[in-house]
């Protein structure tokens, strides 16, 4: 048993090691396509040039945190892998539906959120401030344009988010539109990811028990690690391409083709990895 543990222990170090060079040699390849303005004016094209850019944001920092043999921070590098999934199955979302009128929803949200924010204001006693004053007039006036839009038909009360659903929602919704695309093996994976994530974003009796056993702890750094990279990695690829077709879309033209080829050549490589998966349960959306 020992022995096998640390063979598995050898593989999971080897393993990161590949990844992190992955994972840095992508961020090299679309650190361009990142950081360009696309030309076009759809509203979604707007939310996924600031998302993809938020992604290059998070993987940069996950390649950081998840450097080895720093294995320490692989449970931190799932928290933002966490973040990276959410972003891309919202993304998801939006393309295997109605994508401009969801980005006009998911972008009128702010109004929602800043009707939110004026209550905080006011119950401190800030609301009073000209500037403020102003502002908050302003925002209330858009809101009640779009609260209807965020209200739940059953129950009346008003979502918590811009769609009304949280990710594993959203990856049923995903699960009933069988999109050629995005099938049941890519819906399965992100809904594992994203509550192993969510076990180590929030207080979970499953996460702090790692920390009263330094071997359980260490092998869930390493396992950690390689999960962080290998899942924030293949979304991150993901929206990579999705962002090249909307850009293509928006200027009537193929674009960025190298960029496509190498970020697809990586994920080709991943796939020969030999990744472990925890059983955590939480996989049918």
């Amino acid at each position: 048993m020992e022995q096998e543990l640390a063979k598995r222990d050898e593989s999971l170090k080897q393993t990161a090691v590949k990844l992190h060079k992955m994972v840095l040699g992508t961020l090299t390849d679309t650190h361009d396509l990142a950081k360009q303005r696309p030309v076009g004016s759809t509203k979604f094209l707007r939310v996924i040039e600031g998302t993809y850019r938020r992604a290059f944001s998070t993987l940069d920092a996950i390649a950081v945190l998840a450097k080895p043999p720093d294995y320490g921070l692989g449970n931190p590098s799932m928290i933002l892998a966490r973040s990276l999934v959410e972003d891309g199955v919202g993304i998801e979302y939006m393309i295997n539906t109605d994508q401009e009128a969801q980005a006009i929803k998911f972008q009128e949200f702010t109004y929602y959120q800043g009707h939110e924010d004026n209550k905080f204001l006011k119950a401190s006693g800030l609301a009073s401030q000209p500037i403020i004053k102003v502002s908050i007039a302003d925002i209330e006036k858009e809101y009640k344009k779009v609260k209807d839009n965020y209200i739940n038909q059953d129950t009346k009360l008003l979502f918590r988010n811009w769609v009304g659903k949280d990710v594993e929602g959203l990856l049923r919704e995903l699960a009933k539109i069988n999109s050629p695309t995005f099938g049941a093996t890519d819906i399965k994976g992100l809904a594992r990811s994203y509550v192993s994530g969510n076990r180590k974003t929030h207080f979970n009796p499953i996460d702090i028990v790692l920390y009263l056993d330094q071997n359980l702890l260490a092998r869930s750094y390493a396992e950690s690690e390689v999960s962080a990279l290998s899942v924030a990695l293949s979304v991150y690829i993901r929206l990579t391409t999705r962002y090249i077709d909307t850009i293509s879309h928006a200027a009537g033209k193929n674009t960025y083709h190298n960029i496509a080829a190498k970020v697809i050549a990586t994920l080709k490589e991943m796939d020969k990895l030999e990744i472990y998966e925890p059983d955590i349960g939480g996989d049918k959306p």
